[in-house]
């Protein structure tokens, strides 16, 4: 569907949610996908990829438990890019820079795979100094 069919669905879903949840528009740029071989293969690694990912925030949001137990201070927020994680997600926006769209979709996970690495890692690092 167009750009104006799916405003309207969003308009109709968020008038239907109202008083039950916020709805926030969460917009994809359209990825280089290529076959349909493709793109199943990549749904497929995408769920590893997930797996491991939510499995580093995990060490992350364990990390920061740990830290603010002891002495970060109970105060402490964890967040993404200096904004609560929840705000983060309803303000979301492509970053075509890091993840440009004229990648094709494959190459856009190995990126984010590396990113998760490379994450990870530092936490690694940040914690046992």
């Amino acid at each position: 569907p167009g750009e104006e069919a799916a405003r309207a669905t969003f308009e109709a879903l968020r008038r239907e949610m109202s008083g039950l949840a916020d709805c926030h528009r969460f917009e994809i740029p359209e990825l280089r996908v290529g076959t349909l071989e493709k793109l199943m293969a990549a749904g497929d690694l995408l769920n590893k990829v997930d797996l491991n990912v939510e499995a580093a925030l995990r060490k992350i949001e364990r990390t920061f438990e740990e830290l603010k137990s002891g002495g970060l201070g109970e105060n402490a927020k964890l967040g993404v890019n200096q904004e609560p994680a929840a705000k983060y997600v309803e303000n979301f926006r492509w970053n075509a820079a890091k993840y440009p769209t004229q990648r094709s979709v494959d190459e856009l996970i190995r990126n984010i795979v590396q990113s998760s690495a490379k994450t990870e890692h530092e936490l690694k690092e940040a914690s046992t100094a």
